[in-house]
């Protein structure tokens, strides 16, 4: 690097300090978070491992450091603190929610799911869990 180079950095520090100290803020990035994969319906008894991804505005994938999930009716689907969804219920519909949780932010995904029954006779009966 040359001194050229490190001058700039230089300017560009202290300028980014003295915005700071007259109560300025550095820009917040943006980001999304998705529940994956990307399920729009299910049959009833099935079961489906979902996940987050959250992503900044710049394409990154970022880990969450934790994930909250719920069911708008968990009589109709269940969902587990890892994220493993089971249909109960069909004909019917159901959000999932998943709370993530990246440093101090927080990020809610939502994926309507409908559930039908199976191509079986008789048609399976499932228990939650």
């Amino acid at each position: 690097m040359t001194r050229r180079h490190i001058s700039n950095v230089s300017v560009g520090l202290a300028a980014l300090a003295v915005a700071c100290a007259r109560g300025a803020t550095a820009p917040v990035e943006t980001l999304t978070a998705t529940i994956k994969p990307p399920v729009q319906a299910t049959v009833k008894c099935a079961t489906i491992q979902l996940t987050v991804a959250v992503r900044s505005s710049g394409g990154n994938e970022i880990a969450p450091d934790s994930v909250k999930w719920t069911s708008s009716d968990p009589a109709t689907a269940t969902i587990s603190a890892s994220g493993l969804m089971r249909a109960l219920k069909a004909p019917a519909g159901v959000t999932i929610t998943a709370v993530a949780y990246v440093a101090s932010r927080q990020l809610t995904a939502s994926a309507l799911i409908s559930i039908g029954e199976p191509l079986l006779y008789p048609p399976p009966t499932c228990a939650a869990g």
